[in-house]
């Protein structure tokens, strides 16, 4: 995939290293070859890998969780086990995300390694500064939303009286209070509720199966002074005019579209691993609910021990 990539900025380098050199005049072989691993790479859904989060995302969230509807362990084990390919599309959407961004960052790592000629620290240096300018990507709106969650109750309540409350009080104020700081922890947990430590084992317990592990860790979150001020974003062409590598003229223009193409791959990569974990929480309501229904039918001791067992096992 790094040859790929790589060969993406062939031409380029090539019409750089030769300077006045016209194209015409360059090795035939090297042109066909470049052309046939750019349609390589071109063909890979490069451009088109994010346009199906929307509908995606959708699909899940309006999933009908036909399994929490059963009423006997055996009808639920069932639906569960039938609604395997449902989640598919999340899945494969986000490998289709994940795959592009990497081809992507590794395209941006080439022209910086073709303009320097070599790979030293400049080179690993510059695209680390090029990574780090991605911005609005989901994973990083978490942490900040939860500080806004918690800068607001300072604001709604007395942070010493919130900081007091055992999490269960202080969850059944965030859940009833009818002011913005309660409205803005529901919204957070709409939004990123099936989100949690661990969230890619189906035993975790999310945020919005149990608020109390997101209350403690805003009580330990409120009255703590933060600067919330945004850095100013830098425009593109100031973060490449910052770079240590030196670059031609048309290594500039490849990379600035590039850079773009590796921001959009990330929050894409981003978005598409949410909807996944969604798709996983979907499957853990389920597997709890089962968990409960052969407590009650006497299959099990403890409901979690659904766990441990495996498929066959199960049934």
């Amino acid at each position: 995939m790094f040859s790929t990539a790589a060969m993406f900025v062939g031409i380029i380098s090539a019409i750089e290293r030769n300077g006045k050199k016209k194209l015409k005049d360059m090795n035939i072989g090297e042109i066909v070859a470049a052309h046939k691993r750019l349609f390589c790479v071109l063909k890979q859904d490069l451009f088109t890998h994010d346009f199906k989060l929307e509908k995606v995302k959708k699909k899940i969230d309006a999933y009908h969780l036909d399994f929490l509807t059963k009423k006997t362990a055996k009808e639920t084990f069932v639906a569960i086990v039938t609604s395997c390919s449902d989640f598919d599309e999340s899945a494969l959407t986000h490998v289709d995300c994940l795959t592009s961004s990497s081809v992507w960052n590794m395209i941006m790592f080439s022209i910086l390694s073709n303009a320097k000629g070599d790979l030293d620290n400049d080179v690993y240096g510059d695209f680390a500064k090029l990574l780090a300018t991605s911005s609005d990507v989901e994973s990083a709106n978490i942490p900040q939303a939860m500080q806004e969650v918690a800068d607001q109750i300072a604001k709604d309540i007395d942070c010493g009286e919130f900081k007091s409350m055992s999490p269960k009080q202080a969850e059944e104020w965030l859940q009833a209070s009818t002011s913005l700081a309660g409205y803005k922890f529901r919204q957070f947990l709409k939004r990123h509720g099936h989100r949690c430590l661990g969230e890619f084992d189906v035993r975790s317990l999310t945020w919005d199966m149990d608020p109390k592990m997101l209350v403690k860790l805003l009580q330990n979150l409120v009255g703590v002074n933060k600067e919330n001020k945004k850095k100013e974003e830098e425009s593109v062409s100031e973060i490449i005019s910052g770079l240590q590598v030196p670059l031609g003229f048309i290594s500039k223009c490849l990379l600035k579209f590039v850079l773009l193409q590796c921001r959009r791959g990330v929050r894409g990569r981003e978005a598409g691993k949410s909807i996944m974990v969604k798709s996983l929480h979907h499957w853990r309501k389920g597997y709890r609910q089962l968990g409960k229904l052969m407590v009650s039918e006497g299959y099990l001791p403890d409901e979690d021990l659904v766990f441990f067992l495996t498929i066959n096992e199960i049934d």
